[in-house]
């Protein structure tokens, strides 16, 4: 059974205060042949990663019959990941990142200069708020 908590506060430490923080965004509007090519992508992705101040660590991506792609690569920070319908022009993007010495904006605009979206939707999260107490 997972104990669900509420309201308890959580601690700030080293200004983040939780265990990492998630963008997404969502891109409307891409080049349908941008979005099915797979080398193009991950050299975006891999080059948002630099970007980012993020290491990585490996890199996996597929491309799906007829169309599509998904890819993420993972960094000692987290990961970045894409998923694309091209048949829609649209990409789906995260960003999870962990500690304090990353630049996750500043890859999210790299990936939006390379896949040039007419419209972008950003959302983010705090992930894993450290909490006083401690659960095991």
């Amino acid at each position: 059974m997972i104990e669900i908590l509420k309201g308890l506060s959580f601690i700030r430490m080293k200004g983040l205060g939780v265990v990492g923080y998630n963008i997404f965004a969502d891109m409307y509007g891409c080049d349908s042949s941008i979005l099915n090519d797979v080398e193009y992508l991950r050299a975006v992705m891999e080059g948002a990663a630099k970007k980012g101040n993020m290491r990585i660590v490996r890199t996996v991506f597929n491309r799906y019959t007829p169309q599509g792609i998904s890819g993420i690569v993972v960094v000692k920070e987290s990961h970045l990941a894409i998923h694309t319908w091209p048949e829609h022009s649209f990409a789906s993007v995260d960003i999870f990142i962990c500690g304090c010495n990353s630049r996750p904006y500043e890859s999210l605009n790299y990936i939006i200069e390379k896949l040039k979206p007419i419209k972008v939707h950003t959302d983010s999260i705090e992930r894993g708020r450290l909490l006083r107490h401690e659960y095991r």
